[in-house]
């Protein structure tokens, strides 16, 4: 493999998709990542193992699944070949290596540079308990994921304290009966691949969005999301909404696309990594709004937190083990019991979960805090008539729910969520549910949110009043953070936002 240009690119995409570190792999899966023949991965591997940048270790037979260890960052690869040819002097050489896999060759230059003279890459850490689960905004349930999903993405609309601000949209307009949004996006905002955002791709996202099974309850009464230009696009409802702009700013309204598999977006970091082990996020230099001031933060899976109690604290540190500072917030999550049968009141059916020969069916969310919380109601230690499912995915066919709604950037824009695409039609009665349908439709045309976050508190009220839901718990979230980190203030997902993290060159 002569081109040494080339051989960073393949390199870099294995690196992408595997780390540093560890994993299994098969050479057929390494054809499809690389998009080259099987017979042609055999090269490959030996012109990587002779630079010393991979250990390759297979076993015999085609579907063996081989061992892959990549030694080294792709970037200090490139550096090994760059310092040899900068000896002699040749700097058109130099600037072409430094250009591999798209990066700005004078840019690059320049830290290449002043690399030697200041080595200190501002980054954080954030040790994790389990392996991150898919990074698909449509598909990223859990908060963690869901997080991760902004700071990757941007979305039309986003929320600050209470307040929609533009994101990717600078500007919209709402006619009088707030049935008609139009949208103004920034221009010239770009993929992380270079590729340009244009009110075609997130009239795309917006359009797979409202189609899909899990979030189609909550945007029924969108008629159409059309592109009138490259940066203006309209949503026309069949009814009032003066809080759609809320739900637009939600980690499932993400606009995104997907390249070799790997989520792309127009957020303050891309995805430079996706590994089991370790997901890299990196500053992304033409982001449309104020820059990331850290260069890179990484997420690593520790398996052996999995039964850490202190695991549902995250963490975000700068170096391990060091001093730490707990931040707390307002955010809560809270947990609920919910009939999926009416034939019995809320408090009826938790009865009977004390008895010694309960056959009633429940479902509880996947995470300890709700099983906990279930585990208390329950005469046994885990009920045998009992499923277990993913935050956000409702198990209706059951008895009990136990569930939890999280508040993640807005409370209002959350519950009305969870009010529009949790199945209620199997937990009330023919006149509750025309009771719920009217108080649920007064709260998208109440145009104060205010007003409207205290009409979803008499919603819930009435339901609990009904014998529907059952309020259990609420549970603060707490994010312990490096002492020499600033910028920390924790969100409704446990997290905080990443771009506004920042370190002294002293720490």
């Amino acid at each position: 493999m002569k081109n040494v240009r080339r051989k960073l690119e393949i390199y870099e995409a294995i690196f992408s998709r595997f780390g540093l570190g560890t994993s299994t792999c098969t050479v057929a899966e390494l054809a499809q990542i690389l998009h080259f023949s099987e017979r042609h991965i055999q090269t490959v591997l030996k012109a990587l193992r002779q630079d010393d940048w991979i250990e390759w270790l297979a076993e015999s037979g085609r579907s063996k699944r081989a061992s892959l260890r990549c030694k080294i960052e792709p970037i200090d690869a490139c550096y090994q070949y760059v310092d040899a040819v900068s000896d002699a002097g040749n700097v058109d050489q130099v600037l072409n290596l430094l250009s591999f896999g798209g990066r700005n060759a004078n840019t690059e230059l320049k830290r290449y540079i002043s690399k030697t003279a200041d080595s200190t890459v501002k980054q954080a850490i954030l040790p994790f308990h389990r392996t991150i689960n898919e990074l698909h905004p449509l598909l990223a349930m859990q908060r963690t994921e869901r997080f991760i999903v902004t700071q990757i993405c941007q979305r039309l609309t986003k929320v600050e304290d209470g307040e929609v601000k533009g994101d990717l949209a600078h500007h919209w307009q709402v006619n009088s009966d707030a049935t008609e949004w139009r949208f103004y996006l920034r221009r010239g905002v770009v993929f992380h691949d270079q590729s340009p955002l244009t009110s075609k791709a997130v009239v795309e996202c917006l359009t797979s969005m409202i189609a899909h099974p899990r979030w189609q309850g909550a945007f029924t009464h969108v008629t159409s999301v059309i592109a009138t230009s490259d940066d203006e696009l309209i949503i026309k409802l069949n009814q009032p909404d003066w809080h759609i702009g809320r739900l637009l700013a939600q980690s499932e309204a993400s606009i995104f696309r997907f390249k070799d598999k790997q989520l792309i977006g127009s957020g303050a970091f891309h995805l430079s990594v996706c590994s089991q082990s370790m997901l890299r996020l990196e500053r992304f230099t033409q982001y449309s709004s104020e820059l990331a001031l850290l260069d890179k933060v990484e997420l690593w899976v520790y398996a052996d937190w999995a039964n850490d109690k202190q695991c549902a604290q995250n963490q975000i540190n700068i170096r391990l083990p060091e001093v730490m500072k707990t931040i707390s917030g307002s955010s809560t999550a809270q947990f609920w019991a919910i009939r999926g049968n009416r034939q019995k009141h809320i408090d009826a059916w938790l009865e009977t979960l004390k008895k010694s020969e309960c056959k009633t069916k429940i479902s509880f969310e996947n995470n300890n805090e709700c099983k906990a919380t279930m585990l208390e109601h329950c005469h046994q230690t885990l009920p045998s008539h009992c499923t277990e499912v993913s935050y956000g995915n409702y198990q209706n066919d059951v008895d009990v729910m136990f569930l939890s709604t999280l508040e993640q950037d807005d409370s209002l824009a959350a519950m009305l969520s969870f009010l529009y695409c949790f199945p209620f039609e199997n937990s009330l009665s023919d006149q509750q549910l025309r009771q719920f349908f009217q108080k649920r439709l007064e709260i998208r045309s109440c145009g104060n949110a205010t007003k409207a976050l205290s009409k979803v508190g008499d919603l819930l009220q009435w339901l609990q009043e009904e014998g529907v839901l059952k309020s259990l718990k609420f549970q603060q979230f707490q994010l312990s953070v490096s002492s020499t980190l600033f910028g920390a203030e924790i969100n409704g997902y446990g997290w905080c936002d990443l771009s506004k993290l920042w370190r002294s060159s002293t720490s």
